[in-house]
């Protein structure tokens, strides 16, 4: 596994071995693989009791490593629940650490609305008590992601934490998407006005280049994987919503579609007026959206998303202290791609389901 000597810290808990075992041999090598973990929430001495476990058994997707393509950590990383920001920063530093270990150098990291820190200092959504410099930024927490994480092939825009890379050799296109990617403008008395613990959002800059860049570049013959924190989610879902969500989701349709559209929002900051075309495209292969936030699994088909697969994950974190001790503590899937026939197999591991679906 080309781990550090320090086994004790690196490998799993004994009692995933044979379920991570029995996993491993179900992958299939010529697909693509991307192993996907969410919302593992790692976090000492707060009142999420269980919240320490989440950085050992972050080695349980691990342990798998050399058996896929890359690996993804969606959001809710750490918990960040100190107002001591240097612990935050640590814990993320640490969590980063242990996300990097291993041979497998194609790895990616987003937030979540939880890794900044906000919720401890506005516990209720009173929208005016948090200051920027207590918090861990989107600018500080990729300062971060980069400084653990390889960043070969990985291209960005000029600032913001969302991404993709080529896998030339399978033909896929992975993105990451940034649904925290918040306006950070402030109140008069200094503090916030958005902040990612209660408020998750997409802007115009984004938009734009996943619609020029992400997918306006991608070649005829990729195929197209988005992932990220928040999940876009057919109309009507509240949980999670996203301001200009719907923006992504028509922008995805259109996409698939082979169609133009207009983008528009009138939202205070979050303002969006943005023609995109994909009308001269001849394929548009969009295998699906995947994110986390939700603590629970959900599944929605291409007629309630506008034309394409959204995969809501559970979460990493452990959820219910009955389980401790068991498969059952954890969950992370890998997504398996047949470009050729157009097939999606979803592994899951501990309380993650396992579904297929063609695309």
């Amino acid at each position: 596994m080309n781990f550090p000597d320090e086994a004790g810290e690196t490998l799993p808990r004994l009692y995933f071995v044979k379920a991570l075992e029995q996993l491993k041999a179900k992958i299939n090598p010529s697909a693509f693989n991307l192993g996907i973990v969410t919302d593992s929430h790692f976090d000492e001495g707060t009142w999420r009791t269980q919240a320490y476990r989440s950085l050992k058994n972050l080695n349980n997707i691990l342990y798998i490593q050399n058996d896929l393509d890359a690996i993804a950590a969606l959001g809710d990383n750490v918990d960040s629940e100190h107002k001591d920001k240097s612990i935050n920063i640590r814990n993320l530093e640490r969590y980063c650490e242990r996300f990097s270990q291993g041979s497998n150098s194609n790895k990616f990291i987003v937030r979540g609305n939880h890794d900044a820190g906000t919720l401890i200092w506005d516990t209720t959504n009173e929208g005016n008590k948090v200051f920027e410099k207590d918090i861990l930024t989107g600018a500080e927490q990729l300062a971060i992601f980069k400084k653990y994480l390889d960043q070969n092939g990985k291209v960005y825009d000029t600032e913001g934490q969302y991404h993709y890379k080529d896998f030339h050799e399978k033909k896929i296109r992975l993105v990451i998407i940034d649904t925290l990617d918040n306006s950070m403008a402030t109140n008069t008395n200094g503090t916030l006005k958005y902040t990612d613990q209660w408020i998750h959002g997409l802007r115009e800059q984004q938009l734009k280049w996943i619609s020029e860049k992400a997918l306006g570049t991608l070649p005829e013959d990729y195929h197209v994987i988005m992932a990220t924190h928040v999940p876009i989610q057919p109309d009507g879902i509240e949980p999670g919503e996203i301001k200009n969500g719907d923006l992504l989701k028509q922008l995805i349709s259109a996409f698939v579609s082979k169609t133009s559209t207009t983008l528009v929002s009138a939202l205070e900051d979050y303002t969006v007026n943005l023609s995109v075309d994909f009308s001269n495209r001849n394929e548009s292969n969009f295998i699906g959206f995947f994110a986390g936030h939700r603590h629970a699994e959900y599944f929605y088909t291409p007629d309630q998303m506008g034309g394409f697969y959204s995969t809501v994950l559970d979460c990493a974190f452990v959820r219910d202290d009955s389980k401790i001790g068991t498969v059952q503590e954890d969950a992370f899937v890998v997504v398996s791609v047949d470009t050729e026939n157009r097939k999606v197999t979803m592994l899951g591991f501990g309380r993650e389901s396992s579904r297929e679906y063609s695309y």
